[in-house]
């Protein structure tokens, strides 16, 4: 993988990061490659008023729906989403969210999007036993697809550009 690349989906992440915790929600995605595939935090992750908290109270659902209505609203048509389960369902269901019966994917899903949970790290499977199937999942998904993890530090930049360099131009 190069190098340059990871260090660049890193360094567009970590800008995104500083902009939300701020407040300033203008940007939520990072494109890898342009109308094919972004990057972004998942929901509420750096939102100041919600970064530290265990998992989102009912007070945050307005927030994730507007997330949600933004990442709609710049074309995304899938979700490629890489969080383990229990966090899913630790952020987005335990605090009362209540966004939908099957936390946030079923959302995702109800509103239209294409959604497939390929759960790395924790008790999952590790990334290099995922790689390869990533690239069959992310060819079958509608273009442009969102990918967003828990960790976007480490496994985020990882993936999205290994998925830059067999599928595609990165930026």
């Amino acid at each position: 993988m190069s190098q340059l690349l990871f260090q660049q989906i890193c360094t567009a992440l970590d800008h995104l990061r500083k902009q939300t915790v701020v407040g300033d929600e203008t940007a939520l995605v990072a494109w890898v490659m342009p109308g094919t595939l972004a990057c972004a935090h998942r929901p509420l992750q750096y939102h100041p008023e919600f970064e530290h908290s265990r998992s989102l109270p009912p007070t945050a659902h307005p927030w994730v729906v507007q997330w949600v209505e933004h990442i709609k609203h710049l074309g995304i048509q899938s979700i490629l989403c890489l969080l383990p389960e229990a966090l899913l369902v630790r952020f987005y269901v335990e605090g009362g969210l209540d966004l939908h019966p099957q936390g946030l994917l079923g959302y995702y899903a109800a509103q239209g999007l294409r959604v497939h949970h390929c759960p790395v790290g924790g008790r999952c499977l590790g990334l290099g036993d995922i790689l390869p199937q990533l690239l069959t999942v992310f060819d079958a998904l509608p273009k442009p697809v969102l990918l967003h993890c828990g960790a976007a530090r480490s496994y985020l930049p990882v993936v999205a550009a290994f998925l830059a360099e067999h599928r595609g131009e990165p930026r």
